[in-house]
């Protein structure tokens, strides 16, 4: 009885294995999918980073101590509570 249940499992698992890679297979392929977009810039683009020093009101003589001391750029939570603090708000943060 033991054995008959095995049997029968597996032979379920193969054939959902197998409707499986039916459904890949029956994908049509599309023009898209093969079509170059023509309007991508080959130009490597700058990534701006959200917690450089350019984009905060930071003194250059900060920000040469920062980078003397290895800090290179604001810490995500420094960068997204900067402004607000700078403003004057009370910030409560957990990091």
């Amino acid at each position: 009885m033991v054995e008959l249940e095995k049997k029968t499992k597996l032979k379920k698992s193969k054939k959902n294995l197998e409707d499986l890679g039916n459904v890949v297979r029956r994908r049509p392929r599309t023009r898209s999918m093969s079509e170059v977009d023509d309007t991508i810039d080959d130009k490597p683009k700058l990534e701006e980073d959200p917690g450089d020093f350019s984009n905060f009101k930071i003194s250059k003589k900060t920000v040469k101590k920062l980078i003397a001391n290895g800090v290179n750029k604001l810490f995500p939570v420094q960068y997204t509570t900067y402004n607000a603090i700078l403003d004057g708000s009370d910030v409560i943060v957990q990091a």
